[in-house]
């Protein structure tokens, strides 16, 4: 059974309470009773004493009886006063007279000579036994002692036997034990309140505790306790709410961070992959989604395998998480025919869904296209250069070769080679003003035209 700890102090309490009261009880009890019984044996041994006195001259030195009826109703007379049990028995066992049993019936009472404090008393002069009477049937306190103060026991010599009933302390016992529970129980149920309201007050606040930790753990914002008090309860409730404002302290420190994060994801225009040591994606951004048509939902938590098929990847990608070093290629993408520049760097996370390796995409496509477009370009000026100054160099030749000495035709060389020089520098013109629109220098004027 789970139970509070609310229950658990009280209960505890209570235990101990329910235990001291017993204990308590139990030893008040006894000592009542030891009390009484002690009383008691004085008055037997007393009393025993007197009645010793009383009936010895009743005896002759050979220890019979002198004087039976006398006897008998010396032993009534005194019971009766004493408000005891007297019993006169023989060395023998045999019961001579007993104020319990008249004077007809002492032919049916059984030997004693078994009994306990008679056996003690034939032994050492003196016996004393508690026990159910059998005759009576009561709890008695009997003593024993013999009529001559001769010890061992001298043939003859009879026993005197007092038996006080155990009733009175029995009843008064009952009385204590009844006072004692009503006592008890009093005190038991005012231990039961005060304990419940002690566990109340105790654990009242660690039920508050309990509950903002657990708002806390549902993530429930400005969670704060009541202090009130100086005790271990109250430092407790305090160092939580400092806890607490630390942690709501780091939790937005992590959320800004995560937002910038997220922010700077989305807004690059790279594509950006982030693996686990075993290539599953933990995060992209969508640059890269929209580089391979992915889906974000989609990504998270599959291999990447799964998600971009292409043998030049996952080679690199496999080294990169083998080494655990950072490394770079291009790949291209069919049948788009993109291509892309790929860089790694090792994050160093060694756990699943933590940041192992972090993988940067380019786009540089239009970069080789324009390369393409320059080199082609470049080609092409060198071809054009090429033709006037093919013409310009034949000419001068012709020239050097005897051509100048014919006026005529030295005129016709130098015109061609005049409109070459011509053309050439308009394409050094042209390179020059495209040069200059590249680097933005050439102002473009703008006026309305008629296209009618």
């Amino acid at each position: 059974m789970n139970l509070g700890i609310r229950w658990k102090v009280a209960l505890g309490t209570l235990a101990a309470v329910f235990v001291g009261l017993a204990v308590a009880g139990w030893l008040v009890i006894r000592s009542v009773e030891q009390t009484e019984l002690s009383r008691m044996a004085e008055t037997l041994e007393t009393s025993s004493g007197l009645a010793a006195m009383t009936l010895r001259p009743l005896f002759d030195q050979s220890g019979s009886t002198v004087l039976g009826p006398l006897l008998h109703a010396t032993v009534r007379d005194l019971s009766q006063q004493a408000h005891l049990r007297i019993t006169v028995i023989r060395q023998d066992g045999t019961v001579v007279a007993d104020s319990a049993v008249p004077t007809e019936g002492l032919t049916h009472v059984e030997n004693h000579l078994s009994r306990p404090e008679v056996a003690q008393a034939l032994r050492s002069g003196r016996g004393m036994d508690i026990r159910a009477s059998q005759t009576t049937g009561e709890r008695t306190y009997y003593v024993a002692r013999l009529l001559s103060a001769s010890t061992p026991a001298q043939p003859g010599i009879s026993v005197i036997r007092l038996g006080l009933p155990l009733t009175s302390i029995d009843e008064r016992v009952r009385h204590i034990q009844q006072d004692l529970a009503t006592a008890f129980g009093a005190a038991f149920l005012l231990a039961m309140t005060l304990s419940l309201w002690v566990s109340r007050n105790l654990t009242k606040p660690l039920s508050e505790m309990a509950a903002a930790a657990r708002q806390l753990a549902g993530g429930t914002p400005g969670v704060r306790l009541v202090v009130s008090s100086t005790d271990e309860v109250g430092l407790l409730a305090q160092t939580l709410n400092q806890m607490t404002d630390q942690l709501e302290t780091k939790i937005k420190e992590v959320s800004d961070d995560r937002a910038q994060l997220l922010a700077m994801l989305i807004a690059m225009v790279e594509g950006v992959m982030v693996l686990d040591y075993r290539g599953t994606v933990v995060q992209v951004n969508p640059a890269l989604e929209r580089m391979f048509s992915l889906e974000l939902t989609e990504s998270r938590g599959r291999h990447y395998a799964e998600l971009i098929r292409h043998e030049g990847l996952t080679a690199l990608v496999s080294s990169v998480l083998q080494t655990r070093s950072g490394q770079g290629g291009e790949i291209t993408l069919s049948p788009s025919g993109r291509c892309l520049r790929v860089e790694a760097s090792i994050a160093g996370g060694s756990r699943e869904q933590e940041a192992c390796a972090v993988f940067v995409f380019h786009d540089i496509t239009e970069l080789r296209r324009l390369e393409k477009i320059r080199k082609d370009f470049v080609a092409n000026v060198s071809h054009e250069l090429r033709t006037p100054l093919t013409s310009i160099k034949g000419y001068v030749e012709a020239l050097l070769d005897g051509g100048k000495d014919e006026p005529a035709t030295a005129t016709a060389f130098l015109e061609i080679i005049m409109r070459q020089s011509n053309r050439l520098n308009l394409i050094l013109d042209d390179l020059l003003q495209l040069s200059q629109i590249e680097s933005g220098q050439v102002l473009f004027r703008r006026e309305p035209v008629d296209l009618r």
